[in-house]
């Protein structure tokens, strides 16, 4: 095992028995304190006839002491195929700790009978992470930039604790901007506050180039702000979100006319914040792969306070949904968006999944989606293999293309669908229940 890595691993708990907690290291015994980034532990058994916890939090302690120094909630991280679950300390600590100080930590499975906390770790010191992320301690700087090739040497060069402004204007990219980490305390934003004033643009929809996709984001970069710009015609994504990144907030952007997903959340990337933004096709997709917000294996994200316009595929052909959160996906925050002539509006989980859920939990609430007759689609809202799940206070109108809100499967159990108002019949199926209530179907 590495020698920057927690262990917790004795034993199994759910809310029957505490984790058993030791650390180990490569160079030294288990009670020298090393450098850790990452913690691993064996995910929790429910006892028979128990609910499974909902979720894991990680306390940090001042070594020698019992007050936790931070909380912070880890979710329910996606089990490797050893059977560990393993996450990334650094990247969820609200404050780093003290560098060379020494400290302990403790895992606590969060459940609906209460909470198991483990016995504390041995000691451990976070000078190495922060010696090897000299970055993380780069002076703050801003960028004032007026020109795409000054935007492209920007990023390319780019260093934590940057904030990058761009001028109005259209910057036309020859290469994609990719964020690649270790990088924290980076923003991308235009100068003026408006969306429509910086423009990031591709060569079209349909066409190939050297820059299908405008910003890819990988690597361990914490924290990553995106804001005020727009971002259009490009024959992949806006914005790609590969493995590593945690916790970005993307704010007040125009997502247009992309041939792919507008903006694509890959497994792992948790935590983010989507807010005031706009997804819309000038008319319609090119193809299949049109889409709004694709989220796979992502945890936590909220997407709260956006506009979804016309996100459909051309006359005949069934696009992706305007927002989907699938594959392991799971605690998707959907509030108070307005989705417009969409073939599909919000789909937590897309599939039956053999072994698992294709997304669990999450909240679909005081959300708008109006379809008119002429638009062809499905639901508005569809839960498909996800336990757990609220669905509340939607009005959802599909003019009779389709059942305004539907639920599917049987891992599709514990939901709650209720108060909203709607211009037809919800439909369940495939074994799936839920608590209705005040629901107004005509």
């Amino acid at each position: 095992m590495p020698a920057d890595t927690i262990r917790h691993r004795a034993a199994r708990t759910l809310l029957t028995a505490a984790l058993g907690v030791t650390l180990t290291s490569a160079t030294a015994s288990a009670q020298v304190a090393f450098e850790a980034r990452v913690i691993e532990f064996l995910p929790g058994i429910a006892p028979a006839g128990a609910a499974a916890s909902a979720r894991y939090d990680l306390e940090i302690l001042d070594a020698g002491t019992g007050t936790p120094l931070q909380r912070v909630k880890l979710g329910t991280p996606a089990v490797d195929a050893d059977g560990l679950m393993r996450v990334n300390v650094a990247a969820h600590l609200t404050t780093m700790p003290a560098a060379g100080a020494t400290y302990t930590a403790r895992v606590l499975a969060v459940g609906a009978a209460g909470t198991t906390m483990s016995p504390t770790s041995n000691p451990f010191t976070f000078r190495a992470a922060r010696a090897a992320e000299t970055q993380d301690a780069a002076a703050p700087r801003t960028l004032a930039i007026s020109s795409a090739s000054a935007l492209q040497a920007a990023v390319a060069t780019l260093t934590s604790n940057t904030t990058i402004v761009l001028a109005p204007g259209v910057y036309r990219l020859t290469a994609p901007l990719h964020i690649t980490g270790p990088l924290t305390g980076v923003v991308l934003m235009g100068g003026t506050g408006l969306a429509t004033d910086v423009v990031l643009e591709g060569a079209g929809m349909t066409t190939a180039t050297a820059v299908p996709t405008a910003i890819t984001v990988t690597g361990r970069v914490a924290g990553l702000q995106i804001a005020d710009l727009t971002i259009r015609r490009f024959a992949g994504h806006a914005i790609a979100f590969a493995r590593g990144p945690q916790a970005p907030r993307l704010t007040n952007l125009r997502l247009t006319d992309t041939g792919q997903a507008m903006i694509a959340v890959a497994t792992g990337v948790h935590d983010g914040v989507i807010e005031h933004a706009s997804f819309d096709y000038t008319t319609t997709g090119v193809g299949a792969a049109a889409a709004g917000l694709d989220l796979q294996g992502a945890r936590g994200w909220t997407v709260r306070l956006n506009a979804f316009r016309n996100i459909r595929g051309p006359q005949g052909v069934v696009a992706g949904a305007a927002l989907a959160a699938s594959a392991g996906s799971a605690d998707t925050i959907v509030d108070q968006n307005l989705f417009v002539d969409c073939g599909r509006g919000i789909a937590l989980g897309l599939v039956d999944v053999a072994d698992g859920t294709d997304h669990a939990g999450g909240r679909i609430i005081n959300n708008t989606f109006t379809r008119a007759a002429t638009v062809a689609g499905g639901a508005g809202i569809a839960v498909n293999d996800s336990p757990k799940t609220v669905v509340a206070h939607n009005t959802v109108t599909t003019a009779g293309t389709a059942a305004p809100i539907t639920y599917r499967f049987a891992d599709s159990i514990d939901l709650v669908v209720s108060d909203n108002l709607t211009d037809g019949a919800l439909l369940a199926g495939d074994g799936a229940w839920a608590v209705e209530t005040g629901n107004v179907r005509n």
